[in-house]
């Protein structure tokens, strides 16, 4: 088993394309965003090293290697330009029509700077000076990229005109996580402390609209961390759910391989125990009809169905009709819900 601890991806889904729109406002904001290829090592810039970029001050933005020049849509410069308060240098900065902008070399290689409603998943999002605006916890009101539209009333503040291309009452924040089991050494640490292994990590994870986690091995209420060091039969004491609640897990994956470790009676004392927190789960369950039902939740608009199953031989799977624990795949029944 491949054990990896509130390891995470952050996930952002949009309900709706979140494109221009008219406003009845005089003036209004557009956000822009910096978009680059997923291979891209860099994750977060500050807004001075890129102003300093913009102008030619600076021939590479700090911190990374990866951007030789910027492309912009020609048609976004003037409003990108009062973002900056000037021209951009011509040798960092290059404007194209969105055909040209948008082909596969480009997307392959080269940064952006694109509206909020051009963002596509196939490429990351640059975060600057920490701030994210795929995050549900972001704050146009300080986010650098923001052009403003139009003229503002008198005594108007930029913070109070509306947002046109960004709408936070669609969008979802999705955290999935690798593989949890809260056994062997995790397990000695948690003796201490159960919510030690979220210590650095606990803000994203509450954050989160949905906090998915895979936790492989079951509850026992007679669990004893010193015998899983022999072999590869595990159980987590029933303290250590305190962790699960405390980071406000949402969905629950029971499809491990570690599941029915200690039997049937471990399995249901399991289920009841989220059952009582009220965390919804799949995967797994009492038998296996409960085990492959798909876990459907909706978020701002975004519709989301979770299934799982075990690919591994039957071992691995023990949920049956009569009998509790994790499903195994079938892949015909996957394949029609």
């Amino acid at each position: 088993m491949k054990k990896k601890l509130f390891l995470f991806v952050i996930l952002t889904f949009l309900s709706i394309t979140a494109g221009a729109c008219a406003q009845d406002s005089e003036a209004y904001r557009r956000i822009y965003t910096i978009s680059a290829p997923y291979l891209t090592v860099t994750d977060d810039i500050s807004f001075e090293d890129l102003q300093c970029f913009w102008d030619g001050n600076c021939d590479t933005i700090e911190g990374t290697n990866d951007v030789a020049v910027i492309l912009l849509q020609e048609e976004n410069l003037p409003e990108i330009q009062t973002i900056f308060g000037s021209e951009p240098h011509k040798k960092h900065v290059r404007t194209l029509s969105k055909s040209a902008l948008y082909t596969d070399s480009n997307l392959a290689n080269a940064w952006m700077i694109i509206p909020f409603e051009d963002i596509e998943p196939r490429r990351k999002i640059i975060t600057i000076d920490g701030a994210d605006p795929l995050f549900n916890k972001f704050d146009p009101d300080t986010w650098p990229l923001t052009a403003v539209i139009g003229d503002t009333a008198e005594g108007q503040q930029v913070s109070e005109l509306p947002i046109q291309n960004r709408d936070a009452s669609k969008l979802t924040n999705l955290v999935l996580t690798g593989v949890t089991a809260m056994v062997r050494g995790t397990a000695s640490y948690m003796d201490l402390d159960p919510l030690y292994p979220a210590s650095l990590i606990r803000q994203p994870l509450i954050d989160a609209d949905i906090l998915h986690i895979n936790n492989e091995v079951p509850f026992a209420e007679r669990c004893n961390i010193q015998e899983q060091y022999n072999g590869l039969v595990f159980c987590s004491k029933p303290a250590y759910m305190a962790l699960l609640e405390d980071i406000g897990t949402d969905v629950l994956e029971l499809d491990g391989d570690h599941f029915q470790d200690h039997g049937d009676e471990p399995v249901i004392f399991t289920l009841n125990l989220y059952d009582e927190a009220g965390i919804p789960y799949y995967g797994g369950g009492r038998n296996k009809q409960e085990a492959q039902e798909p876990l459907l939740i909706d978020h701002n608009g975004n519709r989301f169905a979770f299934l799982g199953c075990n690919g591994k031989e039957i071992g691995y799977a023990a949920a049956s009709d009569t009998r509790p624990g994790a499903v195994h795949c079938d892949i015909d029944l996957l394949s029609t819900m």
